[in-house]
């Protein structure tokens, strides 16, 4: 346990203590003042002595320094005293501690003053952890100084998956929690106070340690924006399931119109026969992985999509005394854009205008290889003022009853407020000299790397010649990140 240091009214506690010749004028302010404030007893038990001026009368008692210190076996003597302007002392004993880690605070109190010391002793059984439910874990309030245990099935891997991957987060629950996955654990350390795994392969990866397994760690309740998180966490112990398993860390596929293949990559765990796959409403899927005995991938191939509407496909994966595994597969609709930029190679026939951006910005918008455009003016810790449009070129809708813009974007970091990310990302559309802002309706309340599908109703504009600005705008105070791409207008 985390000793409370607590040492009041010290002053002129040195020059009492040095050799108590104080003149009478020294006398004359009240006080009480200890020749410490923080003590250790050792953990087989002794006596602690606490040396302290009062210059009025006083009692002392000691105290749990918080509600997990067991304190019954700790005396203080004497209880009470009279002033004096010469040193007294209080003599604390402590018992042999078999516990955990404790401390014990010694308060003197007199007249309105008052001076305190904190005692800590170590513990046979070391420092007190709390082990909780993943439930009770959620309701815990924010607090890195508080540590608990929680054991249980990891239920999803949300990184650290795979040999690319460098994080290990994860989510976990022993049952308490029956709405989601369960407790969230942002990344793993390999100790208290050590360093963190951070580095490809993630640990979970490098240890074999897939979706089923048990596992038991030590972490503290954080929060980012709505996501309550296990931070500094550290692992006990694991251990693989005993039971058949079969699992896929991305269960969920969703493809283009016109891609004409996809995988999922499963995992298994204690099989005794081979597992199988069976289709449910998958008339358009041409062939699929049917059977395996190890890990592997269920490859599914089809053709593009002619139709305007998507279709969807699951397949259920088996196994002797494993529970199914149900994997989804969606393709998107045909649909047949008056203008498309992916992003996917570099920033198309879209310009960039920089209308404010001070040293020492070089770029706002830019290209990202990994395949979309990124707006950000956050630069060495710090957030600076700018504004900068990403432009379309122009785009004739003489022919287009009904255009819609679509797009997807992701916003994060900055004010994490929805109207501050209002402010700093909007569409600005003009026609001639006419300029029309539009806010983006899926615009969140909190930042993440969710990427939204937006869309943007150009009716008012049909049958005009357009461009349209992706405009990015910042402050001192607000300079989220924006990405952008998959950007097309449909009839």
């Amino acid at each position: 346990m985390k000793a409370i240091n607590i040492a009041l009214s010290l002053i002129a506690a040195a020059a009492l203590f040095a050799g108590c010749q104080g003149t009478a004028a020294d006398t004359d302010i009240p006080q009480i003042s200890t020749e410490k404030g923080v003590y250790d007893a050792p953990q087989t038990g002794g006596e602690i002595v606490v040396k302290f001026i009062s210059s009025t009368d006083w009692t002392a008692k000691a105290v749990p320094a918080s509600s997990l210190d067991k304190i019954d076996d700790v005396t203080v003597s004497p209880e009470s005293g009279s002033g004096s302007s010469e040193p007294q002392v209080i003599k604390v004993k402590f018992g042999a501690n078999a516990g955990y880690d404790r401390a014990a605070i010694l308060q003197i109190l007199g007249d309105g003053l008052s001076a305190a010391v904190t005692i800590s002793q170590p513990g046979a059984q070391g420092e007190f952890i709390e082990q909780i439910t993943c439930a009770e874990f959620l309701k815990k309030p924010v607090d890195a100084s508080v540590w608990y245990i929680l054991e249980g099935a990891i239920t999803k891997i949300a990184k650290g998956s795979s040999a690319e991957d460098k994080y290990n987060n994860f989510y976990i629950n022993d049952g308490s929690i029956t709405d989601g996955d369960g407790a969230y654990i942002y990344g793993l350390y390999d100790g208290k106070g050590g360093a963190q795994f951070d580095t490809a392969p993630a640990w979970l990866y490098s240890q074999g340690i897939t979706v089923g397994y048990t596992i038991r760690v030590v972490t503290t309740r954080g929060q980012y924006g709505n996501t309550i998180e296990g931070v500094n966490t550290y692992v006990l112990s694991y251990a693989a399931p005993t039971i058949p398993m079969i699992s896929c860390s991305n269960p969920t596929v969703s493809v283009k119109a016109n891609e004409t293949s996809a995988k999922f990559s499963i995992k298994v765990l204690n099989l005794t026969e081979k597992w199988s796959v069976a289709a449910t409403d998958a008339d358009w899927v041409t062939s699929f992985t049917q059977e395996g005995t190890e890990d592997g991938d269920i490859e599914v191939t089809f053709p593009a999509n002619t139709v305007t509407e998507a279709r969807s496909a699951t397949f259920t994966v088996t196994s002797a005394g494993a529970s199914p595994l149900v994997l989804t597969l969606t393709q998107a609709a045909f649909e047949t854009p008056v203008f498309e930029e992916p992003f996917d190679e570099n920033q198309g026939d879209f310009t960039i205008d920089n209308k404010v951006m001070d040293d020492p910005l070089t770029f706002v918008w830019q290209w990202n290889s990994y395949k979309y455009m990124k707006a950000t003016a956050y630069k060495s810790n710090t957030s600076y003022p700018s504004e900068s449009w990403l432009i379309s070129p122009e785009v004739d809708l003489a022919e287009v009853a009904a255009p819609t813009l679509k797009f997807q974007f992701a916003i994060n970091y900055g004010a994490k407020n929805k109207d501050k990310y209002n402010e700093a990302f909007y569409l600005v559309v003009t026609e001639g000299t006419n300029e029309t802002v539009s806010n983006f309706s899926h615009m969140p309340d909190t930042g993440s790397w969710e990427w939204y599908n937006e869309e943007v109703d150009l009716s008012a504009w049909s049958g005009k010649k357009i461009k349209f600005a992706f405009v990015y705008k910042s402050t001192a105070d607000n300079a989220p990140t924006v990405e952008v791409k998959e950007v097309k207008i449909l009839k």
